[in-house]
């Protein structure tokens, strides 16, 4: 069985590959690398047999001939569109069964509720399912009163590690047959990854790391490793690559900038933005960070999106904006300075989830509601020093801005809200 899976996973690998640099790629090569980890990482969550390890790239790869000779129009490349849709939605059924969604009705859900989030909020399949098994999990941990048991072994797992004794196998054996048994690591890049599914994952013996990087630097600048994981940060540089943050302040933080025989030469007939971006033969990256006296590397945010207040405190929204969304109710947030005078007030529009308040704040009125996110919001500023308190807020469940990747279009977003005048002075 191993040596069948391993025949139709390197197929597949070939297929991809053939696809992306023989044809025509269908899209960037980052997201075929994205693909066959996904692959690897959904193989834990299905049998040996799984014949979509070869169908899918099978697909891409007809696809992609038959867009290359007759154009997008014909009628065969739409079949073959369905046929890997309702390969991708077997998977998915597959792996309900294995994480213990038995009822028919149930796995249906968990399919348009996948589509959805897959469709309209680009979320890769893949880590909706571990995020989905992992909650699973949790509740039948704590169904069963077994949450203090749990804790109990994972500090006595992590106290064993520190002298090299792995019994993580043996004494999380219920859990990791939960999600299928074979499953041995998790790679997480473009998003941070919620810091309690790493640990947890990581203490039941399942390795999972966060990587940092982009398309220029091809695409990897830090990671970490079996023997380097620190919670929150995205690892250290890889070999022949340099990282330095360039002009950090009083705290350490600054602009990311990376050299290394990974990064782009410029980019193609754009000789504007290539001298704004490779200076000295420094890639500067326009993300913020710091790098901790061990040499990891942490990500505070976007240079542009940086908040500088009059008395020249700066605040790195993305920050606030991971508090904000722990609360269940919220679908996304954006906190922005709002223009007041020759300074700037610290604000946030919260968009909640409709469907989760009506079904848990029912007998809350508009504004009492309201006033529950506002004093969830209070509880977030006794966290921050006081120039980092959100002020004002505006509450909707209306969508903001994005992008077609369903990032937020920050500036495109404050912009309507100031020319709107949503926030009350």
């Amino acid at each position: 069985m191993k040596s069948l899976r391993k025949i139709l996973f390197w197929s597949g690998i070939f297929l991809v590959i053939l696809t992306n640099i023989i044809i025509k790629p269908l899209g960037n090569l980052d997201e075929i690398w994205n693909f066959n980890f996904a692959r690897c990482i959904s193989n834990g969550l299905v049998p040996y047999k799984d014949i979509s390890m070869v169908i899918t790239p099978l697909v891409s790869f007809l696809s992609a001939i038959f867009l290359k000779i007759f154009g997008s129009e014909l009628f065969v490349t739409r079949v073959l569109a369905a046929i890997l849709a309702i390969v991708n939605l077997g998977i998915i059924y597959k792996i309900c069964t294995n994480i213990g969604i038995k009822s028919p009705i149930s796995k249906v859900l968990v399919l348009v509720i996948m589509y959805i989030m897959t469709a309209y909020f680009c979320l890769d399949y893949n880590f909706f399912i571990l995020t989905l098994a992992l909650s699973i999990i949790l509740l039948e941990v704590k169904k069963q009163g077994k949450e203090k048991t749990i804790n109990r072994a994972k500090k006595l797992s992590n106290a064993l590690l520190k002298v090299g004794i792995d019994v993580r196998k043996k004494l999380f054996k219920q859990l990791l047959d939960k999600l299928g048994g074979n499953m041995r690591f998790v790679v997480s890049g473009a998003a941070a990854i919620d810091k309690q599914v790493a640990e947890d994952f990581n203490s039941w013996g399942i390795l999972t790391i966060q990587g940092y990087g982009l398309t220029e630097t091809s695409p990897v600048l830090c990671a970490e490793n079996e023997k380097c994981l620190k919670l929150g940060s995205v690892g250290i540089p890889l070999i022949d690559v340099e990282v330095k943050i360039d002009n950090p302040n009083e705290k350490g933080i600054g602009e990311i900038i990376a050299k290394g025989p990974n990064v782009m030469l410029g980019y193609y007939k754009n000789e504007e933005a290539t001298k704004n971006s490779l200076i000295d033969g420094w890639y500067h990256t326009g993300d913020l960070g710091y790098i901790d006296r061990s040499g990891y590397l942490f990500i505070t945010g976007r240079k542009k999106n940086v908040i500088v207040l009059k008395n020249g405190k700066n605040i790195y929204p993305e920050e606030i904006e991971v508090l904000i969304n722990n609360f269940p109710y919220v679908t996304e947030t954006l906190v922005f300075g709002y223009p007041k005078g020759d300074d700037l007030i610290l604000s946030a529009k919260i968009v909640y989830d409709e469907h989760y308040v009506k079904n848990n704040f029912k007998d809350l009125s508009k504004e009492e509601f309201e006033e529950k996110v506002w004093n969830d919001i209070k509880e977030i500023n006794t966290t921050v020093p006081k120039y980092k308190h959100v002020k004002k807020i505006i509450v909707t469940d209306e969508p903001m801005i994005k992008t077609t990747t369903a990032k937020i279009k920050r500036f495109e977003e404050i912009e309507k809200i100031i020319k709107e005048k949503q926030i009350e002075l």
